[in-house]
């Protein structure tokens, strides 16, 4: 069951993607010596994000697999049936256009829509 976070954010996965993309494009510009920095806590929030996925699509193969559900494997694995949940300030910093600020360790979790589960990020 996905539970209430009052201090975070969600984001669809669709939506978070494209901000990393975006991010990659304005930190064109970093130095040499923050570029190898940067390009780690790219891997880490894309690797976050896809243990988050993995652990919610193995957990929800194995309940369809208990009591099938009326949504085929295909329809709950689509990207737009994902969220990203991260911090209430770093998505305050995205909007505002300020990808620099943003680290790894804002995300949060990964939320499922259907079947409706979550996973924290610690």
């Amino acid at each position: 069951m996905m539970t209430q976070h009052p201090n975070d954010a969600l984001v669809p996965l669709r939506k978070w993607i494209e901000s990393e993309a975006k991010k990659q494009i304005s930190s064109g510009a970093i130095a040499s010596a923050g570029e190898k920095q940067h390009k780690k806590e790219v891997i880490l929030r894309k690797t976050t994000i896809a243990f988050g996925i993995a652990e919610l699509v193995r957990h929800s193969r194995d309940r369809h697999r208990a009591a099938p559900s009326a949504l085929s494997l295909g329809e709950q694995f689509s990207i737009d049936n994902f969220l990203v949940r991260i911090s209430r300030e770093s998505a305050t910093i995205a909007v505002a256009g300020d990808f620099s600020r943003r680290t790894w360790n804002d995300i949060k979790g990964v939320d499922m829509l259907l079947p409706q589960l979550s996973v924290e990020i610690v």
